[in-house]
């Protein structure tokens, strides 16, 4: 019965990794990332931008590559949304080519990335993809169901039927379940959702959740500071390192209400100071570390932008001026 079990177990392991149709299925958005942008075809890029959705909007990449004196698809953007530390390492220990080919990569970093208690902490893709030594950072049933995966992967391969018979279909018809443009903004015009002015891309963007107060609110609820994702993103720093790539830590301007929401509590204040000695601490692994609270410090208001801290593209411009301006100062690149 036991081999049985085991065969079966053996059996199903690649269907960890297979492509959902559903994209409200947590591992859909790492999947995406890693297949059409981290296993891109073509030369290993020079620049890496690492991170969450606020990285998706910060940047047009081959603009970025043109300024910095490079060839289109030089600089490859690789935000997972709602992504932390850890699934970054994840993605970068599947795909080591990224590393060893890169000169600089840039990761965005956010509070909410640090509070052991936000919904996407513990996302379901850590079911699929974390190593059973990773058990160790959970409790309860956390900790049971990033073991599970390893004696029957029940909860990583729990989905309707429809789903199975979706993936089928797509898989006959030679046809990806994943979407290409996931890792693209609203404001990108291949996007199939491209929104052309701002009001259109706040109205996209217009969740009460991801508004600068709602925002706050979720960032800090409960927050319990992450050592998982602290030891993560250190580790992170130091792999990067180790393959000669120079890495930028960025925290990228968001609302001001969101620190005016931040001052109306205690424990809230205590965390975002926590945060930003955190940032300081990455200096000591090698990291450079650019911090910008408030769209005003980069020439814009607050009103630029559509939600708590996502780039309308004419901010992304200029930010990607900024930051590529950054490289070159630095001479990790050989700029024209």
């Amino acid at each position: 019965m036991l081999l049985c079990l085991l065969l079966i177990r053996l059996a199903v392991t690649p269907l960890l990794d297979w492509p959902r149709p559903d994209r409200h299925d947590d591992l859909h958005d790492f999947l995406a990332v890693e297949t059409f942008h981290a296993r891109k075809p073509g030369p290993p890029p020079a620049v890496l931008l690492l991170g969450s959705s606020r990285t998706m909007y910060a940047f047009e990449p081959d603009l970025m590559a043109e300024s910095l004196g490079l060839d289109a698809g030089a600089v490859r953007l690789l935000a997972i949304p709602g992504s932390t530390p850890w699934d970054v390492r994840v993605l970068l220990q599947r795909n080591p080519h990224l590393a060893r080919g890169a000169k600089v990569a840039v990761l965005d970093l956010q509070p909410y990335m640090f509070n052991s208690n936000y919904e996407y902490a513990l996302p379901d893709r850590y079911s699929s993809l974390a190593g059973p030594g990773e058990a160790v950072w959970l409790e309860g049933m956390d900790r049971v169901r990033a073991l599970s995966k390893w004696v029957w992967p029940v909860d990583a391969l729990r989905r309707p039927l429809r789903t199975w018979l979706q993936d089928a279909q797509l898989l006959a018809s030679g046809e990806s379940a994943l979407e290409e443009t996931l890792g693209l903004p609203l404001w990108n015009a291949a996007h199939p959702l491209h929104t052309e002015t701002d009001e259109e891309l706040a109205e996209a963007l217009g969740q009460e959740k991801f508004q600068a107060l709602g925002w706050a609110d979720v960032t800090f609820d409960e927050f319990s500071f992450s050592q998982r994702q602290s030891h993560h993103v250190h580790a992170l720093i130091a792999e990067l390192r180790r393959e000669g790539v120079h890495v930028i830590v960025h925290h990228p301007p968001m609302h001001e209400g969101f620190y005016r929401r931040v001052e109306e509590s205690a424990e809230a204040r205590d965390a975002l100071a926590g945060y930003f000695a955190l940032l300081e601490t990455l200096r000591e692994d090698g990291a450079d570390v650019i911090i910008w609270r408030t769209p005003e410090e980069i020439g814009f208001s607050s009103d630029s932008l559509p939600d708590y801290g996502h780039f309308p593209k004419r901010m992304a411009l200029h930010y990607g001026d900024l930051m590529s301006e950054y490289i070159c100062n630095e001479g990790w690149i050989d700029c024209p």
